[in-house]
């Protein structure tokens, strides 16, 4: 039954526009609740769900999704923080599998639907926190190939993560110790994000493999345009990337910019109507990559899959979101555009 269910999830992923419906109802009828829903304490805000009035489908942020960790000496994913729901149902079963190369389940994660809370302790409904109930159980050794990191509700996918692990090695007799490694949207996606006040800072948020790098520990600096005229500082100095534990390190950079009688940070105040253009790039001059989005109004134009009823869910991206507040375990809601590397 569960092979049935990966399989489904996999076509979903990859081809899910010609054959959303269908598959939506097999994977439904075929998936079989497998972690108990826990309750909520009384004291904690209700989530309420699709029909107590959001009209959107439940989805994943895949800013979260995109958080979820790979252990590159086991070849095996892990968890370390919650992902986040949108448009949150109150009840059914959320869980977080890894499928196989062959289309199999081969790790399984129960999680469970936790309020949102700002930092005046206000609930934000139109999100939820997935917690997880233990940890991401594998049920056999991982192997190389394509996989799916996938979250489900009462057995349909809600969000997907494509990837494709290979495995290298040691080549001394006398430590063959493997090593793996990592490939997937990391590459091709980023995401400008800003809170709802005039002096809030726009942020850029992106991901680098060190791998990617001319030479360790280079410099990498976010440039941003606006049609065609450059505002981030000539000067701006750039942060170095080394290598680490884990294949993709995510970038977060407090956007700067030129202005009289010097440089300062770039607030939502300042973003004005019209083209930008993004580039991330190396010490040296190499673009690593370049984005592009636009303001209207003086609001971002969304990304063409941050339509509140896109289809297939799995890849849906949220035009707006919740940030963790540092050292608390609240969030700030903020507006993000994503943009898709050229």
């Amino acid at each position: 039954m569960r092979a049935l269910l990966a399989v489904a999830i996999l076509v979903f992923a990859t081809d899910a526009h010609a054959q959303l419906g269908g598959l939506s109802d097999r994977v439904r009828r075929a998936a079989a609740p497998v972690v108990d829903r826990m309750e909520r304490t009384p004291a904690e805000p209700e989530v309420p769900t699709p029909a107590t009035g959001w009209g959107s489908a439940p989805a994943v942020d895949a800013h979260s999704l995109l958080h979820v960790a790979f252990a590159p000496t086991r070849g095996t994913f892990f968890t370390n923080e919650d992902l986040i729901a949108v448009f949150p149902s109150e009840s059914g079963t959320y869980a977080l599998v890894v499928l196989g190369g062959d289309g199999s389940e081969i790790a399984r994660q129960g999680l469970v639907a936790r309020p949102v809370v700002n930092g005046q302790g206000q609930a934000l409904p139109a999100f939820a926190r997935l917690a997880s109930t233990g940890p991401l159980t594998y049920a056999g050794d991982p192997a190389p190939g394509p996989h799916t990191v996938a979250v489900l509700l009462d057995g349909s996918p809600i969000g997907a993560l494509p990837v494709t692990v290979t495995r290298g090695g040691s080549d001394d007799p006398f430590g063959p110790a493997a090593s793996w490694d990592l490939e997937g949207p990391w590459t091709s996606l980023g995401v400008i994000r800003v809170g709802p006040d005039a002096d809030d800072y726009v942020v850029a948020e992106y991901w680098i493999d060190p791998d990617e790098m001319s030479e360790p520990g280079a410099d990498v600096v976010a440039v941003l345009s606006h049609e065609g005229r450059r505002l981030t500082p000539e000067d701006e100095g750039g942060e170095p990337i080394y290598g680490s534990a884990r294949p993709w390190r995510e970038r977060s950079d407090r956007l700067d910019i030129e202005d009289v009688p010097r440089e300062r940070a770039m607030t939502r105040a300042d973003l004005r109507d019209g083209a930008y253009t993004l580039e991330v790039v190396e010490e040296g001059g190499r673009t690593l990559r370049t984005f592009r989005f636009r303001v209207e109004g003086g609001a971002f134009v969304p990304h063409e899959r941050s339509a509140l009823d896109y289809q297939p869910r799995t890849d849906f991206l949220t035009p707006k979101a919740v940030r963790k507040l540092r050292g608390q375990d609240r969030y700030a809601l903020v507006d993000q555009v994503w943009m898709t590397a050229e």
